[in-house]
């Protein structure tokens, strides 16, 4: 700016400033402004925005303190020239009311300068809180205290991403919660400071200010009146929605109140043994959720499979003897029936939860008992027989038996290979379908067993989610029962389906044969029993086939067709089928792992891997080692002599 221009608006500025002082005298005020102009008179005079002395006053001031004099707040700069080391105005001379900004604990961020009334108001043109561009209207206050406490709250975790924050930033005129509504503006009582009205007890009321409706659902639920009776424990608004600052909105699958996470945030207090004891509550209610098949599905993902509010409710959580309560035995009907319509007349009277000493948890209970002294038995009785085996024909070997039985083998007459063959293609078929089924059951039913494990993840990445297991598993299913049927049919209506049963039916020889094993693994005795075409070893698993697949069908029925099995059979009779299915599975798995494997690929002599499930026959020399009195039957037949080898034949698997 050129001299004259400058003197000119100097000139200008002092003229006002006279005015300005005049319009003082005339609302009886000081003659402040001659010497302490409002800051932008001399730029606003430049560009030729004049006010006038009374609008200049008034912005100055803001409309908070319009009406007031400079010596209302400087009381000591009535005399000029004004006493030195006048100390700084003091806003509690008016508003003695209002409690000063309390900090509920240190905060290092802060560097010990706590706020003050200038922090959040301004120091001259202080403007009311309904004014919008007062800093401290409901649309600023937000961007007001996050200058200060910005490295807490402006974060994907604060307050600018929470369901309050966002709809603030969309709309900063809605009526969205900002920071004075849960922590007030000041103290609201005397000792008090800013998270007095978000403590423990005052939380629901606070947050009822904006959610009525919720409040007085919530006041009377089981939390609310634990509250009310200042039972520390008892839930509040953050303890399920989650930190003030970053509640999220039930429909944001990260939030707390989420259907997939729910039932976790309802565990943080149901599953803490330490609330479980002080306030008495049942300690199995989130382990036998979470054994359930709602509580593995829940944690896979699946948002539409039953979670705790599913039943419960949200807000309304109510004892089961309150009439009212959703989980009341009179209610469970429609509770229930709200996932499983029609089911109402036999599920509401079982134990949802399983509680100890229920007749569903006693069938549980005694379901597992019965399977585990079964897999044990089983087991161990497959897995001895495994060991003895091994060790007999180490004890074979070593005294050249084996050696001897491969050169007498060159001497004994060949049958016609029609007498190789162990299973037809239509068998091999069946087996392909059993195989491939059971192996596909396996894997997708693992899930449910051990829904965190990193293979149950994989698994469920590989079918496309948890629907897809699903599918996978009961198709699955489907195809083994129908080959299950198709196997029936197959072995009445066909002659060699007749034979294969007549030749797979027990029969006294395979006592004798059980009796002669037993000798020979222990060592009493060098003759190997002498098995036709189906030893006990492969009866006994055929039957477990039999058996196993029955059991596994029915109870899969049971547990498929949900709606229709709860509606006609008791609760107890459904977690059985649940238990029994499970338990059966291990069962099969481990006892196909353990034995069948042993003997069509792990055994001496077999290995690498036996071909018959393949290309249906069995080698010259298997069928003299592990079939020698079929091998004796075919030979007499032919009338032929057969010219068994001195070590005599294999047990046969």
């Amino acid at each position: 700016m050129r001299p004259a221009k400058l003197g000119g608006a100097a000139s200008w500025v002092a003229a006002f400033a006279v005015g300005l002082a005049a319009a003082g005298s005339a609302a009886g005020q000081e003659t402040c402004f001659a010497c302490h102009p409002a800051p932008g008179l001399a730029s606003r005079i430049a560009q030729d925005r004049r006010t006038s002395p009374q609008a200049e006053a008034t912005a100055f001031k803001g409309d908070a303190h319009a009406k007031l004099r400079c010596t209302d707040c400087h009381r000591e700069a009535s005399t000029v020239p004004h006493p030195s080391g006048m100390q700084p105005a003091q806003c509690q001379s008016c508003h003695s009311a209002i409690r000063a900004h309390v900090l509920a604990q240190d905060r290092p961020e802060l560097e010990g300068k706590p706020p003050t009334c200038v922090t959040c108001h301004g120091y001259h043109h202080v403007l009311r809180p309904d004014n919008p561009d007062s800093p401290v209207s409901h649309r600023n206050v937000p961007d007001l205290c996050l200058r200060c406490h910005g490295g807490t709250l402006a974060s994907p975790f604060g307050y600018d991403q929470s369901v309050h924050g966002l709809a603030h930033w969309k709309d900063p005129n809605s009526p969205a919660a900002v920071c004075t509504d849960c922590h007030s503006a000041h103290p609201a009582e005397k000792g008090g400071n800013l998270l007095t009205l978000v403590s423990h007890a005052r939380l629901p009321s606070t947050c009822g200010t904006c959610h009525q409706d919720v409040l007085k659902v919530y006041r009377d639920s089981i939390h609310g009146r634990a509250v009310a009776a200042g039972e520390a424990e008892a839930a509040t608004c953050v303890d399920c929605h989650g930190n003030e600052h970053n509640i999220l909105s039930p429909s944001d699958p990260e939030a707390q109140t989420s259907p997939a996470r729910v039932s976790q945030t309802c565990a943080k207090c149901h599953a803490n043994a330490a609330v479980i004891r002080i306030r008495g509550l049942p300690a199995d209610r989130v382990t036998s959720y979470e054994a359930s098949y709602h509580g593995a599905a829940n944690r896979w993902g699946d948002v539409r499979v039953a979670n705790c509010t599913s039943c419960h409710g949200h807000h309304d959580i109510l004892p089961a003897s309150d009439p009212r309560s959703s989980i009341n035995p009179a209610n469970l009907p429609k509770t229930c029936g709200r996932c499983h319509p029609g089911s109402d007349l036999k599920y509401t009277a079982g134990d949802v939860h399983l509680t100890k000493g229920s007749l569903s948890s006693l069938v549980v209970k005694w379901v597992r008992i019965v399977y585990l002294l079964l897999i044990a038995g089983t087991l161990g009785s497959l897995g001895g027989y495994i060991v003895l085996d091994l060790l007999a024909y180490v004890r074979r070997k070593r005294r050249g038996d084996v050696a001897r039985f491969e050169e007498q083998l060159h001497h004994l007459s060949q049958p016609p290979p029609s007498a190789l063959v162990r299973m037809t293609l239509n068998e091999r078929v069946q087996h392909w379908i059993l195989l491939s089924t059971f192996i596909i059951l396996a894997l997708t039913g693992f899930p449910l067993l051990a829904p965190q494990s990193a293979l149950a993840r994989a698994i469920l990445t590989l079918c496309g989610g948890v629907h897809g297991r699903a599918y996978a598993h009961r198709a699955a299913g489907v195809l083994l029962c129908a080959a299950g049927l198709y196997h029936l049919c197959y072995l009445v209506l066909t002659p060699r389906g007749r034979g294969w049963l007549r030749d797979m039916f027990p029969k006294r020889r395979d006592v004798a044969n059980a009796w002669e094993a037993l000798k020979y693994l222990f060592g009493f005795s060098n003759q190997r029993p002498e098995f036709h075409r189906f030893g006990f070893p492969e009866k006994f698993e055929y039957g477990g086939v039999l058996w196993g697949t029955f059991i596994m069908g029915l109870t899969g029925l049971v547990m498929a067709l949900e709606n229709l099995s709860l509606r006609y059979l008791p609760k107890w009779a459904w977690d059985g089928a649940r238990a029994i299915h499970g338990w059966e599975a291990i069962l099969a798995v481990s006892t196909i792992a353990l034995w069948h494997m042993y003997h069509v690929v792990w055994k001496p002599g077999v290995w690498p891997l036996s071909w018959a499930w393949l290309n249906g026959r069995i080698t010259f020399h298997q069928l003299v080692e592990e079939h020698p009195a079929q091998y004796a039957e075919i030979m007499k037949g032919l009338g032929q002599p057969e010219g068994t080898p001195e070590d005599g034949p294999a047990d046969d698997g």
